[in-house]
């Protein structure tokens, strides 16, 4: 397993297109938002690359991560429903680890909960 991070444009167009799957075929998919909470001496970009290797390295080939403004980290999560969103979520937080620092994560499922955040309020 592992992943290179994709760009926003490409991320983009990947959500665009499992959303008209998910229409098309009733699948379906979430997006994990990663945003990193620096420590007062530490800039949230400098947060941000210390939690990507963990996330790199912790999603499926099929999946797609994209780094989303200075300290923030999206993940495509293909054929996931909530409680498969979720579960991985708190996976990749644990791999991260205490290293990576404090992450807040919010949870986007499609299409059950398409404008719900669950905030699962975890920390590394």
């Amino acid at each position: 397993m592992g992943q290179l991070l994709k760009t926003s444009d490409y991320f983009s167009q990947r959500v665009l297109d499992e959303i008209a799957r998910a229409k098309r075929s009733g699948t379906e998919f979430s997006i994990v938002i990663f945003k990193s909470q620096p420590g007062e001496d530490e800039l949230p970009e400098v947060a941000c690359v210390r939690g990507l290797p963990s996330i790199l390295t912790g999603v499926r080939d099929t999946d797609s991560v994209c780094r989303i403004g200075n300290d923030t980290i999206a993940v495509l999560l293909i054929d996931a429903n909530g409680q498969g969103s979720r579960t991985a979520a708190v996976r990749l937080i644990e791999r991260m680890g205490d290293a990576a620092g404090r992450w807040s994560v919010k949870v986007l499922e499609f299409p059950d909960r398409e404008s719900v955040l669950v905030d699962l309020g975890l920390t590394a």
